[in-house]
């Protein structure tokens, strides 16, 4: 076992995690850089709200260490740091020192997002070291390490067309700040229904239909013309955790590249699933959320990945998916173009039970690399 899978096992320990970073803890996310840092994001055991980071550190990576204690330090923050065997240390705090985020916080406006991220109750997703989601009042925020201008103009630029997504509150004028306007209390993964799916295929067709209105702005033309749909996730870091499982992989995604899709390039979502569409359940309306994926090419990949995370949650609703995408216009592709979808986005998926922090993520990453290979046979 390589020095990263033992210390991601051990971390994976929700007694153990719990104990070096001095508070009930458990892993709701991992990243790894091999030879330099392991980063998780922990959660309540009890209630699985974000709470805050942790990471640990090899020797080439120690001097990021000084750097957020000190500057923890000087803003009155605790940080957590406990020495681990081989020279390795370990960090965590709460998500306002997160080192990739403690500045774009400071700067954020309003000034109350600083204490509000780290309250269980407004936290609504975090990233650690790249993104936190707050919920202020009637605004859900959000505050990023990076300055990606794209999915703000998109939702404004679809908002216009029509199309029922997030109100856009913010002017952009902070690189680093987003906000939205607040809607619904659940989505349509928690709240199931043929209408509900059935509204989603429609809302896909009418998402992709805009895509000659979208590309009329320059901006969006040009910065989306650069981005395409990935067709596998890198494995260099399933190879360090476990060589055996990162072949297969590689040999999947291999056969998964030879089958081609030839539909006409649209403008897609990027992460099309059950939990992008909130519900406003007193109201029975609801919006397409989350673009920051989106990219052109077939139908095909929005529509495999609806299928591919109905499968993954054994849900097998097509019909309704299908049949409001053609209600709506949307050309259907083929059975062949929809199961080379499907393909892709369980091949996108299959390493998800490692970077969600599954203590059992070996046997999980095996059994979606079966349906994969189930679906390519």
């Amino acid at each position: 076992m390589s020095e990263l899978a033992d210390v991601l096992d051990r971390l994976l320990d929700a007694d153990e995690l719990g104990s070096l970073v001095g508070r009930p803890a458990r892993a709701a996310s991992v990243r790894a850089k091999p030879g330099a840092l392991l980063v998780l994001g922990l959660a309540d055991p009890a209630t699985g709200r974000p709470t805050g980071w942790a990471r640990v550190l090899w020797p080439a990576a120690s001097d990021k260490a000084a750097k957020t204690a000190e500057r923890a330090r000087r803003r009155g923050q605790d940080v957590v740091e406990r020495p681990l065997p081989g020279g390795l240390l370990l960090q965590a705090g709460g998500i306002a020192t997160d080192p990739g985020l403690a500045n774009p916080l400071r700067g954020a406006r309003p000034r109350r997002l600083r204490g509000l991220v780290d309250q269980p109750g407004p936290v609504l997703r975090y990233n650690p070291l790249r993104r936190v989601l707050v919920r202020d009042r009637d605004a859900v925020v959000r505050v990023a390490a990076d300055t990606d201008p794209v999915p703000g103009a998109l939702v404004r630029r679809l908002g216009s067309l029509g199309l029922p997504v997030p109100a856009v509150l913010d002017d952009g004028t902070q690189p680093h700040v987003t906000a939205r306007r607040f809607f619904g209390d659940t989505d349509l993964a928690h709240t199931p229904s043929a209408a509900g799916i059935r509204w989603a295929g429609e809302t896909l067709a009418r998402l992709h239909s805009t895509t000659g209105d979208v590309l009329a702005d320059d901006d969006l033309a040009a910065t989306l013309g650069r981005r395409t749909p990935p067709i596998t996730m890198p494995t260099a870091v399933l190879r360090h955790l476990d060589p055996g499982l990162a072949d297969r992989l590689d040999a999947l995604a291999a056969r998964v590249a030879d089958r081609r899709l030839d539909g006409p390039s649209v403008l897609l979502h990027g992460d099309a699933s059950a939990d992008q569409v909130l519900v406003d359940t007193a109201s029975g309306t609801r919006q397409l959320n989350d673009f920051d994926r989106s990219s052109l090419g077939p139908a095909a990949v929005d529509l495999g990945s609806w299928l591919a995370v109905d499968r993954l949650a054994g849900v097998g609703a097509s019909g309704p998916l299908l049949a409001g995408y053609a209600a709506a216009g949307g050309l259907v592709p083929d059975d062949d173009e929809l199961t080379t979808g499907i393909a892709r986005g369980l091949l996108l998926r299959a390493t998800a039970p490692a970077r969600l922090g599954d203590p059992d993520w070996r046997g999980r990453i095996t059994a979606r690399l079966d349906d994969l290979e189930e679906v390519l046979a």
